[in-house]
Parts: C-alpha cells; structure tokens; sequence
C-alpha cells in the first residue's frame, strides 16, 4: 500500500514520546504508562509492576517480553508499558485493531473504518505465566500460525471477529466480559476519542518528519492506512496499545479469517479516488486539479481575518483544500471522518493551514459547483 511522508512519527519510540507530551496538555490518559529503553532506564528499574517490553522494530509479537523488571532486557531499544489489566471476553484476553486512513498530512485528514477487528488470545487469562504468549497477546501470527480459516480459541469462541459483532454481544450478553451492563454508544465515542487523540497527538512529529515533501499538490497522491491497537479497560475506558504503519492486510485474511481487510482497502481506495470495477477489472483516476495545473498558489488568510472565516472569504488554495474533505466525503464508504473541528483548542502545535481549514469546516461545508 502506499504511504504518506512523515510516517515515521508512528514508530513505537517517537509515538511514546508525542504521546506523553500530550498528556500533559490533555485529561484524556492515552496508553498505559510507557517508558523508552535505554534512555529511561534508571525510571523502569524503580518500578514494582509487571511490564510489557516491545523492540521498537519489532512486529509480528515477536521479541515482545512480560515480567518484572529483572525479566525484561534493559539494554535492549524498545519501548516498556505497565501491563495493565484488560476487559475480557469469555475469560480471555483480546484487543482492538482501528483501520486509520490520512489521506493528508498539511491540512490534517484522516478517517476510520467504523468495523474495526477483534482479535482474542487462544488460552484462557491468567494473571500469571508470562512465558507463554497465547495467554497474554492477542496477535494472530502467534495464536494462528496455522492459519486456520476456522480458528478458535481454547473455549470454543471464534479468534477473530468484527467489532460489530462484539457490540452486539456487549448489548446482549455483557455478563461474558464480567459486565452487567455495557453502553456501547458511550464505549464507540470512546474510541472514536482515542485515534483523534492520538492523531493530534503525534501531529508535530508528523508535520516534522514531511517537511523534505512538498505537501500541497494536488490531486493529492499520497495516503496511508494504519493499524491502530486499542484495549478496553475493565472500567469500560479506551486505551492505545500502539500502531502499526505495516498491517499487511494480506496476512490479516489469513491469521484473521472472520475479518475482511478487503473492505477496509477497496473502501480507502474508493474513498481517494480510485474507481475500481471489480468485474471488468478497471481502475480509472479523477483528478481533483486546480485549473491552472497541478500547483495551486500557497495564499493563506490572514491571522487578523480568522476568526470571521467561511468558505466564501477564503483564499482559492484554502478552498481547495476544504474542496478535498468534500470530495473525500462523497465516497467515504465504510469510513468515517474525524472531525478535527471539535478539538482545535487541542492542538499543542497544529500547522496555519490545518488550523483554517477546520476553522472554515466549522461553518459548514458549503454546496458548491466548481
């Protein structure tokens, strides 16, 4: 799949440190308290918990180390999480993976497949036992190294299914995740909270590692989709695991048979403008040109104007980009848009342009012919 510039910023180290910076602006707690090794080394020495030690190029579960202090490898560069307690389901251990989709670094545009996966541990949970993985991750490449379209877990349950159908499990029968009662509306508002969250988040980094890119050009060619790992608390909170810039959609049809990553790429490939017929196996490219070519003029509002700005006062580069949100928009499929307009104030160092063009999204997407 493609990648956008910048993509650096979601590497379990610099992720650990937008994400603790932010903290300290918003109430929201992200992630479980996350350490850098080596660099907070002394820190993790002093800490009694039981830890969660992750190599910071690790993937696939592998390397991945649970234990005290003295059970993980404090010369190793990776990242180190207390290991917290999750919400589980049926007695066992599982997560949340949220397909992301930017489709622009400067303005800021992204979306997330509202189905996301979820992903259960073969082995029933137990708070000890931290040599064996199938008891405490829920990664398919280790609990279906079979790739077992019928793969199930140890009670029977499937190992992998849609968050849809978790949903309606938690309105139905919360009591399987030690619940009485679930509000699931409350719960998907959570999460939709925690990937915006961590958007804005990482954003200063991401602006930092795109700045070789020239960013505004249009039609836009460049997009992304992430993985983002999400656990739901035993209090029903929403937290970030971390994410994945290679989730290899692929090997997710495989190790996760009850989940379509198809969906997920076909509706990101519709939703930027590639047409796709699957059965005349055509792909045709609109383009979302300003009329004197590829590059429109960089003309920004003034700082002084801001305040008062709507689609009409805008200058023609701004409205280009609000023009791609709306023609994003028209094809958004299974995604949905995350509305940045809502957490400007949030920003800890958004760019001028991401800045305007929420401010003009605020006052309504306007009905245009252009």
């Amino acid at each position: 799949m493609n990648r956008i510039p910048g993509s650096t910023a979601f590497s379990k180290d610099i992720l650990a440190h937008a994400v603790n910076y932010q903290m300290q602006f918003s109430p929201l707690v992200l992630t479980p308290d996350t350490y850098i090794v080596p660099e907070h080394k002394n820190k993790v020495k002093q800490l009694n918990q039981t830890l969660i030690q992750k190599p910071i190029n690790g993937m696939k579960g592998k390397g991945i180390k649970i234990g005290t202090v003295d059970e993980i490898d404090l010369n190793m560069t990776s990242v180190v999480q207390i290991y917290e307690n999750t919400l589980l389901y049926n007695k066992h251990k599982f997560d949340l993976r949220y397909y992301v989709l930017i489709t622009s670094v400067d303005p800021l545009i992204c979306y997330y497949y509202q189905n996301g996966d979820v992903r259960v541990a073969k082995k029933l949970y137990t708070e000890s036992n931290f040599s064996d993985p199938q008891i405490h991750l829920t990664n398919g490449f280790i609990n279906n190294m079979n790739e077992d379209a019928n793969y199930k877990t140890d009670s029977g349950d499937f190992g992998s299914f849609n968050t849809s159908t978790l949903f309606k499990q938690m309105e139905s029968n919360p009591r399987i995740f030690g619940q009485h009662n679930i509000n699931t509306t409350q719960l998907k508002l959570k999460i939709e909270e925690a990937i915006t969250k961590t958007l804005i988040s990482v954003y200063p980094e991401l602006v930092h590692f795109s700045k070789p890119v020239r960013l505004h050009r249009f039609p836009k060619t460049m997009f992304q989709i992430f993985g983002f790992d999400l656990f739901i608390t035993p209090h029903l909170d929403v937290k970030l695991f971390e994410v994945n810039s290679n989730p290899g959609f692929y090997q997710v049809n495989n190790i996760h048979p009850n989940f379509n990553g198809n969906e997920v790429v076909s509706d990101a490939l519709q939703l930027i403008g590639v047409r796709i017929n699957v059965n005349e196996s055509s792909i045709n490219i609109p383009v979302l040109n300003s009329k004197d070519g590829n590059y429109q003029k960089e003309t920004y509002t003034k700082e002084e104007d801001l305040e008062l700005i709507d689609y009409t006062s805008a200058t023609i580069f701004e409205k280009k980009c609000v023009q791609q949100i709306m023609d994003e928009e028209t094809r958004i499929g299974g995604f949905t848009r995350i509305k940045f307009e809502n957490y400007l104030n949030e920003f800890r160092d958004g760019t001028v342009l991401t800045n305007t063009v929420y401010k003009i999204v605020q006052q309504g997407l306007p009905i245009i012919n252009e």
